[in-house]
């Protein structure tokens, strides 16, 4: 492991706040965890040795800021020398090892998607290089599209709890941003938001002309045709719902 004394100016930092009860632990005892740092560089790995901002921090976000906050100069840190995609794999491993930080996880794997094509298309890789099962990826990955930018900031300062982001992304982004500046997100003005928009979809649905017997025989192919791109249980789904729209075209509907 390489440990260097660095500047805290001059690691990048940024959408993080420091934490009082961490800064009591620092006092008493000192840094536990150590922080890890690798060199920013362009996308060429070029290092630009004259760079005020020099590190970024693939663990230790929040230590970082709250060293600044308490008027630290100095830390202790151990560097690395790795990739983007070795970055994030990292981080998740550090987060997993600690109390989980749902957000920095879900970061963490859109980076590897993003830097390994391999991982982007097939999820059985991504779940291969990273440990992490297959319905937790798509989790996160749902958190991280899914969320509001200024909710998905809230889950990765802890201010907004998993199971509170796993229903708010039901709800359009717009939609988010409004709970999330205007009220506390709890569970109950969340619920109240979801209800309004069951309403509204109710009332687009009731709006909806029903497609006529020589319309639905083209829905039921249309359905077939999208279906076996699919594979598992959603091409099961649809080829059901193209068998749906077929015995409609059959037998009508009452």
């Amino acid at each position: 492991m390489n440990f260097i004394e660095t500047i805290l100016t001059e690691i990048e930092l940024s959408d993080c706040a420091p934490d009082a009860s961490l800064a009591r632990s620092i006092e008493i005892d000192g840094l536990i965890v150590p922080i890890i740092l690798s060199f920013i560089s362009d996308d060429t790995g070029y290092i630009d040795p004259h760079a005020t901002v020099k590190y970024r921090i693939i663990d230790g976000k929040r230590r970082v800021a709250t060293l600044r906050d308490m008027g630290k100069l100095y830390v202790n840190a151990e560097l690395r020398n790795i990739g983007s995609a070795s970055q994030a794999r990292v981080t998740l491993a550090a987060n997993i090892a600690r109390s989980r930080n749902i957000a920095a996880e879900a970061q963490a794997i859109q980076a590897i998607i993003q830097d390994d094509p391999l991982a982007a298309a097939d999820i059985d890789h991504l779940c291969a290089i990273t440990g992490i099962r297959k319905v937790v990826i798509k989790e996160l990955l749902a958190l991280y599209s899914g969320l509001d930018k200024i909710c998905f900031d809230l889950l990765g300062k802890g201010l907004l709890k998993p199971t509170l982001a796993k229903k708010l992304i039901r709800l359009p982004k717009a939609v988010q941003r409004g709970l999330a500046i205007s009220l506390p997100l709890t569970g109950k003005t969340v619920d109240a938001a979801l209800r309004d928009q069951r309403v509204e979809q109710l009332t687009i649905i009731d709006d909806i002309e029903v497609p006529t017997l020589t319309q639905s025989s083209y829905v039921a192919q249309s359905i077939d045709a999208f279906a076996v791109r699919m594979s598992g249980s959603e091409r099961q789904i649809l080829m059901q719902a193209a068998e749906i729209v077929r015995r409609y075209e059959v037998e009508g509907l009452d």
